[in-house]
């Protein structure tokens, strides 16, 4: 008698235990079943022998929206990692030009070719940088630089020989003294200034501009000699 009572005690907790079980494997599959199979996942399970059909389908679908779950986070990490790397490198960010040619410079320019470009410059012209400084603007935090050249040769108007030319915003042409330049320089009011994105380049990377120059026919203008 003692005995049958510990039989039926001890079956009924183990029936127990995997019914509490069965139903912790099932939240997962009622994450994504039907409204029906929801409310009959809610109720009483009957308990199966381990490794039955529907105890495996059950855990396929966790296994299923685990890995769903996982892959989600890995997509959401990667586009916060993303905006992290071009948020400490704004440059590579903003200073991307359309049309670049690694062969020739980093940058591209809005223009189809040399000449179409020069036709838009104030003013086109080979010098070397003999100075470079920071100049604060007025009114704001703000600063840009103002870059001093030794003008050789220029095409389209007279210039001085040492001609002061500005650029400022995120990027900059970071030419160091001693080099020579092939400069598009537009007007801005009373100063010349260069945009990033344009054909200014070191002359040693220019061959193809000046062809095009040759090729078209534009003529030298004076460079007027400093006292």
């Amino acid at each position: 008698m003692i005995a049958d009572n510990l039989r039926a005690t001890s079956q009924a907790k183990y029936v127990k235990t995997e019914i509490f079980l069965t139903n912790k494997a099932s939240r997962s599959y009622a994450t994504v079943a039907s409204e029906r199979e929801r409310r009959r996942a809610g109720g009483l399970v009957k308990p199966r022998p381990h490794g039955g059909p529907v105890n495996t389908a059950v855990r396929l679908l966790s296994i299923a929206h685990y890995w769903r779950r996982q892959m989600r986070r890995i997509m959401i990490a990667g586009l916060f990692l993303g905006i992290f790397i071009r948020s400490v490198n704004p440059a590579s960010a903003q200073c991307d030009c359309i049309g670049s040619n690694r062969e020739n410079d980093y940058r591209g320019s809005p223009y189809r070719t040399a000449y179409h470009e020069f036709e838009h410059s104030e003013i086109v012209f080979i010098g070397e940088v003999v100075d470079r400084k920071k100049v604060e603007i007025p009114g704001s935090d703000d600063y840009e630089y103002e870059v001093t050249y030794r003008v050789k040769r220029a095409w389209k108007k007279e210039i001085e020989e040492l001609t002061k030319v500005r650029i400022g915003g995120p990027c900059l042409l970071d030419f160091g003294k001693g080099e020579t330049v092939l400069v598009y320089a537009f007007a801005d009011k009373s100063q010349l200034r260069l945009q990033f994105c344009s054909r200014t380049r070191l002359l040693s990377k220019a061959a193809a501009d000046l062809e095009e120059f040759n090729k078209v026919g534009v003529k030298p203008q004076k460079v007027i000699k400093v006292p």
